[in-house]
């Protein structure tokens, strides 16, 4: 009977301990989901795709829980994203290239695109973050965020520069001729 008790409180303390776990990934999600206006997460052994959160303009994906992921990446890229980003989106984040960075131990895979938000092309990040649970549980979680407002400001920041630089050399060449 003392076996039986045993047993019982080491299940109970594993519960405990997947329930906290469990609690700690929600809290994750929902700060991601902050930042982020597209999470999804994606098995690289099933190639099925999860979804975390979506955007609203994306209606299409709730009629089904799981996607493959090579289709719904298709279907997004194509109707969303710039036409000048497509192809690199594609092949940066394909499921071949995805399983192909998870064989090279890449954590995390990012890049800037474009995309449509709201009938108006806004500068994205996309990221995915490269989980190694073992060969047979692999998974990836996508996150897209906008970061069109920064992106905009850097770029006006950068011309500023230069035109300053541009002043300052000219300003230079003026000074060197009156020598």
């Amino acid at each position: 009977v003392m076996l039986y008790v045993k047993d019982m409180h080491d299940f109970y303390r594993e519960s405990l301990e997947i329930e906290e776990v469990s609690v700690r990934n929600r809290e994750i999600i929902l700060s991601l989901g902050e930042v982020n206006y597209g999470i999804y997460v994606v098995d690289l052994y099933s190639g099925v795709m999860h979804t975390v959160r979506m955007p609203d303009d994306v209606g299409y994906m709730r009629e089904r829980a799981y996607w493959e992921w090579e289709e719904a990446l298709e279907r997004a890229v194509q109707k969303y994203f710039h036409p000048n980003c497509r192809e690199k989106v594609q092949k940066a984040f394909s499921l071949e290239a995805l399983r192909e960075a998870w064989e090279n131990k890449e954590k995390k895979r990012e890049m800037l695109c474009q995309r449509l938000i709201g009938g108006e092309y806004h500068f994205v990040s996309v990221t995915a973050y490269i989980h190694d649970k073992g060969k047979d549980d692999c998974f990836v979680v996508m996150a897209f965020q906008d970061v069109d407002k920064e992106t905009r400001r850097e770029i006006e920041r950068n011309r500023s520069m230069m035109r300053m630089a541009a002043v300052l050399r000219a300003g230079y060449n003026k000074m060197t001729m009156v020598e």
